[in-house]
């Protein structure tokens, strides 16, 4: 045999024995040197922590509001409402010259032309499909 042959020869056999050494182990199982799982270990009472519940205090003060409107001042504006450029929008054009997307105006106010006073505040992290003026979440309306 030349050695181009032998060389192949013994490099098939070694990978063929490779492959046979893998294969038996992964027919083997699971190693002894592995820890038992908790479904199959017992667990003893020396092992198990203490499990502490807690009750809700009922007697306290209810947890003062966490939302925008506790952290942001109110603010007054005044103004006329006129149709967006979107279907279904309408914009507070105030007399301060910027234009207010009103969250939470009732239905009975929402028509274009009104004259309103609104309270309320900026509303940060909240988004809509009208693209037009400063969100703003009414807190109180009148007409003027």
């Amino acid at each position: 045999m030349d050695a181009r042959r032998r060389l192949t020869a013994r490099f098939g056999t070694a990978s063929l024995l490779a492959v046979l050494a893998v294969a038996a182990a992964c027919d083997a199982g699971p190693s002894a040197q592995s820890p038992p799982s908790p479904a199959t270990s017992a667990a003893t009472p020396s092992t198990l922590a203490p499990t502490t519940i807690r009750t809700p205090d009922v007697t306290g003060t209810p947890p003062r509001s966490t939302g925008p409107e506790s952290t942001q001042q109110l603010v007054t504006l005044r103004g006329t409402l006129v149709e967006g450029v979107e279907g279904g929008c309408l914009i507070l054009n105030a007399d301060n010259g910027l234009g207010y997307q009103l969250i939470g105006l009732d239905d009975g106010m929402s028509q274009p032309g009104a004259r309103l006073e609104v309270r309320g505040y900026k509303a940060v992290g909240m988004y809509s499909s009208c693209m037009q003026g400063i969100l703003f979440k009414v807190v109180s309306a009148r007409r003027i």
